[in-house]
């Protein structure tokens, strides 16, 4: 029986990465395993992390290192909360994020990642690239891969964005 005991679940909160989260929530129920919810965000060009921001509905500037922080950790404390059955422990960090899931991935001992992936193909694979590419040719452990297709990421996306009016509406 495979000892998966750390399972890293690397997150932009797309529908691709809900579904991984899924995934992995499964395995972690099936092997007793505690997931680690991970974030990235990385600067726009020309932006250092010490520039500062006006978060909408603030009257403080705040450093846009700290509020990509906060804003993820918010996105990753809502996701955690509906995994009530599964020991969740979160991470954000800075940087390009093949390179910081990769550090993640030896800092906390995963035992394996578990992440979504677009399924890009041709010109907008060549342009965008792949960190999920990126990762499981590098990692040292086992990769699960999640795929789902651009279609069902726009559905998604669509559908979030009708919530989200009608909530406002």
């Amino acid at each position: 029986m495979l000892a998966w005991k750390t399972i890293l679940v690397p997150t932009d909160f797309s529908h691709g990465a809900r579904v991984a989260v899924a995934t992995a929530a499964e395995l972690a129920r099936k092997f007793g395993s505690t997931l680690i919810l991970h974030h990235t965000s990385e600067l726009p060009r020309g932006l250092e992390p010490d520039h500062t921001v006006f978060p909408q509905g603030s009257v403080e500037p705040i450093a846009i290192e700290a509020f990509l922080r906060m804003s993820a950790m918010q996105h990753l404390e809502r996701d955690a909360a509906e995994l009530k059955d599964v020991p969740v422990r979160l991470r954000v960090d800075l940087g390009p994020p093949s390179v910081r899931i990769l550090a993640a991935a030896a800092e906390v001992g995963a035992d394996l990642i578990v992440m979504g992936t677009h399924g890009r193909t041709g010109l907008r694979h060549l342009l965008l690239g792949s960190v999920a590419e990126k990762i499981v040719r590098s990692a040292p452990m086992p990769v699960l891969t999640v795929r789902t297709t651009e279609t069902e990421e726009a559905e998604a996306t669509e559908a979030e964005e009708a919530l989200l009016d009608e909530a406002a509406g």
